[in-house]
């Protein structure tokens, strides 16, 4: 069997190979499994899409995606209007430049090149797709306005750098990344700052319980038939895009709709459903003759050469795909997330200039005339708060979550938020300042609220008054450590930021927080001393502690 790439870049050693990733019974596919798909994941896809893509083509059409249908809406009109209906979402237009992440053979990339004249470059990490997106596309006289090129989705910053693209897109391909991390994170960074990623994801249901069987039975049929090494959840799904920097601007179940006809409809093989005229050829292809015959088709192209070997084996694993995706579909558990998220405009310094005392709002600036301990009198400047109603500044807070499952280590919350005095974005604690005739406490519990939406349970600890930068100014605060119970089924709590408050949370597990600072400093964030060293404590007592039980 070989393993050197055919002409057209299949390699038929791959496609071969491509169904030992999986053991077709779902009891019997184990974490071992799960994680040599994971590790392997390019030959995973690389194989299943060397053996289903012309049974695509051929099935579906040369946009390889599920849409949403109206009353008497054709199957590819359908298919076009779901790629209008994103490309309308993002605001693309004439001129911009574009990433499709994931891009098949290019059929997306060519409707919404049309339909916005965007500049759209597809990459895609299969040779044999690449060829057949870039002769199509050159067929269709498109060649100028879009592009292909082969790539790692989980290396763009490598290919493209960063801060390139104006707007990426990615239609039900980033599912086969090996997690949704090192894929968003990526499109992260090659988007300019403003620039917007917009996602159909296929992910499982808040109603999936994967101890459930029957709900791993269907996971799996799609999994095998589909090239993906796991599904994963829209919980999932929406904590990785806000775990790398995205802000989520709209999201939505596209299967969750009340549509005319089900997505799925044209799996089921029911002509009843079909739409026009034209749709009747695609339901019988997954009629059971319709299936039989394409399966006895290429069984026999097969044997005598015309396809590689394995490409019979991958196609039996899509139909068994398509009965899981029908099956998920109507018991609900499957998902099509859309969802549309962006990074935020970079800030601009504009000008920096004296400011007279008078016109400050915030700060005043004073001399002090004092003593020192020698009797010699001096003069001290000093910057002074101007809104300070009490005795109290301001409060910084630490939350304490923990799970009310206890699926995971006590964590806290910290944020992310541009600071123009050192022209960069600082990771801080959240805090804020105390009102008149309010407790630092009761500011805290406010505070943490408004700017992550998290609710605290009770009050842990309060310092006594702290005092922020002494030979600077005479500001002073509390620090306060909150208890707050999270509930993973749900929703994630919504901030209640006041105009012009652009703040970003994260939830960090408390015994990775000063790698995760580290990793901040290194991406050319500012590090909140407050926050270092606290993180800096956590870490020396727990090593403090390991050194102690060691030894004993």
């Amino acid at each position: 069997m070989s393993t050197t790439a055919q002409a057209d870049g299949r390699v038929e050693s791959r496609v071969a190979n491509y169904a030992g990733f999986f053991e077709k019974d779902s009891s019997k596919d184990s974490q071992a499994h799960m994680d040599n798909r994971l590790e392997n994941y390019t030959d995973v896809i690389n194989g299943y899409y060397d053996g289903a893509t012309e049974l695509y083509e051929y099935g579906w059409a040369q946009s390889f995606h599920f849409s949403r249908f109206y009353k008497g809406e054709g199957f590819l009109q359908s298919l076009a209007r779901h790629e209008h209906y994103l490309a309308a979402q993002m605001n693309l237009k004439p001129g911009m430049k574009v990433l499709d992440v994931g891009c098949g053979i290019g059929g997306p990339a060519r409707e919404i090149a049309r339909f916005s004249d965007a500049h759209i470059t597809g990459v895609n990490n299969n040779d044999f797709q690449i060829g057949r997106a870039r002769k199509y596309t050159a067929k269709a006289g498109l060649s100028d306005t879009v592009n292909f090129v082969k790539g790692d989705f989980t290396k763009l910053s490598e290919q493209f750098g960063e801060n390139t693209y104006d707007a990426v897109y990615a239609i039900e391909a980033t599912v086969h990344a090996p997690t949704f991390e090192s894929v968003y994170g990526q499109i992260f960074s090659v988007l300019k700052p403003g620039g917007v990623f917009g996602v159909y994801e296929w992910v499982m249901t808040d109603q999936y319980d994967a101890s459930n069987p029957e709900h791993r039975r269907v996971a799996h049929g799609i999994e095998i038939g589909d090239g993906i090494p796991e599904m994963r959840t829209h919980a999932d799904s929406r904590k990785a895009l806000k775990a790398v920097g995205f802000q989520i601007e709209h999201e939505e179940d596209l299967a969750d709709r009340n549509d005319y006809v089900p997505w799925y409809y044209p799996l089921e093989g029911d002509f009843s459903k079909a739409q026009t005229i034209g749709d009747y050829a695609t339901v019988f292809r997954t009629t059971k003759f319709g299936m039989w015959t394409t399966s006895t088709m290429v069984w026999c192209l097969e044997k005598i050469g015309v396809v590689p070997k394995g490409t019979w084996a991958v196609g039996e694993t899509m139909k068994q795909a398509a009965s899981a995706l029908v099956e998920g579909g109507q018991k609900k558990i499957r998902y099509q997330a859309s969802h549309m998220s962006s990074v935020a405009q970079e800030p601009q310094i504009l000008a920096r200039k004296d400011l007279p005392i008078n016109q400050a709002k915030w700060v005043t600036l004073k001399v002090i005339e004092w003593k020192d301990q020698d009797g010699i009198a001096r003069r001290w400047e000093v910057a002074e708060r101007t809104t300070r109603k009490g005795e109290i500044d301001a409060v910084a807070i630490l939350a304490v979550l923990h799970s009310k499952k206890k699926d995971f280590k006590p964590s806290t919350i910290i944020i992310e938020q541009y600071r123009p005095p050192i022209e960069k974005y600082v990771v801080e604690l959240p805090a804020g300042l105390v009102d008149a005739g309010e407790s630092p406490e009761t500011a805290a519990v406010r505070e943490l609220e408004e700017e992550t939406g998290y609710k605290a349970d009770s009050i842990m600890e309060t310092s006594p008054v702290l005092v922020s930068d002494p030979g600077m100014t005479n500001a002073n605060m509390k620090f306060i450590a909150l208890d707050v119970t999270l509930n993973e089924d749900a929703p994630d709590p919504k901030q209640k930021l006041e105009a012009g408050e652009h703040i970003v949370k994260r939830v960090v597990e408390l015994d990775g927080l000063n790698d995760e600072l580290k990793a901040y400093s290194k991406r050319g964030f500012a590090i909140d001393a407050r926050l270092a060293h606290f993180a800096i404590g956590w870490d020396m007592a727990r090593k403090l502690i390991d050194t102690k039980s060691s030894s004993n």
